[in-house]
């Protein structure tokens, strides 16, 4: 045991300090290594040597990266009885979840091996009836959860048992459990949008999100806004329009979004965040503008005691905003909601014609002006940023691809937003009539009107 307890310092010092980084060199060792780590860490008496075991097989996990995954099994077999064993043993729990967060980070896709085993653990540190081991496992357990969502590659049942812990972790109530919270809802709807969207937790989720809304700093606010935006895009892309509209009415999150936008100038809220709300109406009207037509006479009548649809001032609202819109894809979405709009022949969109070929006309131009660099912009400043990371996101995990791809499949990217505008004004001169549509053209600005047909 003495020799072995030197040879696994002088190895974990050479791997703290950055000494052995090759893989394919260290290859030809690593079976016999980890066979004498676990032999220490199931041997040995005392948990500090035990913790010595576990944080140099963390090293060579690191280091091996997927290369760790044939010998899997025999470093987890034992962790559980383990676990089991030295409950009163903060350090050495704690390793092991380290060590189990390193190897699904290693294995990436087949890190779904490991489910049975991870998901378990999880849920037990975040769930657990004794209130001071969930105190100390708590970050640990959530960095865990958080990695296996970002390397899972399907939806299995131990992470849909996992989901309803969410609404537990949102109830802590601090900034930073809510951008976990934020971070994971993003993943899991990217992951499925459809079984999340209809899943019972999601209601509760989803309606607490709502209560913070209006009593966050500006900064949650956005976070809230940015995740939103992701669960509706994943909703759209994955035709699950229907359960994403029914999920946000049910939970009273649509209403807090309009009366966010409604009440902002009297509320104080900056543009910025009524941009940022706006953007999610604009992406639920450009595919169902009927569902927003519908709600908002309606909201019209039970909220805001109007006895018509506050559709006027929310168009005022969103053409408002739109010079406070920071990204390019939320001044498209934006012109092509308000085109949808006018496709319908609604009386209301069309007494702001003026104003909304007006915001065509500038959101055309950019367009246009757009170099290839600039076409590549994602939503907010980039994938990244809207993920709310724990910490820097694996380049190469299962959920930055599913980001990137929903990035470069996004319809408000891909779409053509000249032919979309053409075709949803023949849609609208249709509905009203060329003679009706002619004299509606009269009745604005010329040089407005003459500017805007000039970009067709």
């Amino acid at each position: 045991m003495v020799v072995r307890l030197s040879s696994i310092s002088t190895l974990r010092v050479v791997l703290d300090e950055g000494l052995l980084t090759d893989a394919e060199l260290f290859q030809p060792f690593v079976e016999s290594c980890v066979q004498v780590l676990v032999d220490i860490i199931v041997e040995a008496e005392e948990f500090d040597t035990k913790v010595i075991g576990l944080q140099t097989l963390k090293g060579i996990i690191y280091m091996m990266g997927q290369k760790i995954a044939p010998y899997a099994s025999k470093i987890t077999e034992q962790l559980p009885r383990l676990w089991e064993s030295s409950y009163d043993q903060i350090m050495f729990r704690t390793s092991i979840l380290l060590v189990l967060s390193t190897l699904v980070q290693a294995l990436k896709e087949q890190s779904i091996m490991l489910h049975p085993l991870v998901l378990p653990a999880i849920q037990n540190t975040l769930l657990g009836s004794d209130i001071t081991q969930q105190m100390h496992f708590l970050e640990d357990s959530i960095d865990l959860w958080v990695v296996t969502l970002q390397n899972s590659v399907n939806l299995t049942p131990e992470l849909i048992s996992l989901y309803s812990c969410l609404v537990d972790l949102i109830e802590l109530g601090s900034a930073d459990h809510l951008k976990i919270v934020l971070r994971l809802l993003e993943s899991y709807f990217i992951l499925d949008a459809g079984t999340f969207a209809q899943h019972p937790a999601s209601i509760q989720l989803f309606s607490k999100i709502a209560e913070y809304l209006g009593e966050l700093k500006l900064e949650a606010t956005k976070h809230i806004a940015r995740t939103l935006t992701m669960v509706v895009r994943t909703g759209l892309q994955s035709n699950n329009l229907i359960a994403i509209q029914r999920l946000f009415v049910e939970s009273n999150l649509l209403t807090t979004l309009f009366t966010e936008i409604l009440q902002s100038r009297s509320k104080g809220v900056v543009d910025h965040v009524v941009a940022d709300f706006t953007t999610i109406i604009c992406l639920f009207l450009v595919w169902d503008s009927t569902f927003i037509i519908n709600y908002l006479k309606e909201f019209g009548v039970v909220v805001a005691g109007k006895g018509s649809s506050v559709l006027p001032e929310c168009l005022d609202a969103w053409i408002r905003v739109y010079d406070a819109m920071t990204y390019p894809k939320q001044r498209k979405a934006l012109a092509m909601a308000l085109v949808t709009l006018l496709s319908t022949a609604n009386p209301d969109a069309l007494a702001k014609l003026q104003d909304i070929l007006g915001t065509l006309s500038g959101v055309i131009i950019e367009i246009h002006d757009m170099n290839a660099e600039d076409a590549r912009l994602h939503w907010y400043e980039s994938i990244r940023s809207s993920s709310h990371s724990l910490s820097d996101d694996d380049e190469e995990s299962p959920d930055r691809k599913r980001r990137a791809m929903l990035e470069t499949q996004d319809p408000i990217v891909t779409i053509d937003l000249v032919p979309f505008v053409k075709e949803k004004l023949g849609a609208c001169e249709t509905a009203v009539g060329t003679e009706t549509w002619n004299f509606s053209l009269q009745n604005i600005d010329g040089d407005v009107a003459n500017e805007f047909f000039k970009l067709l």
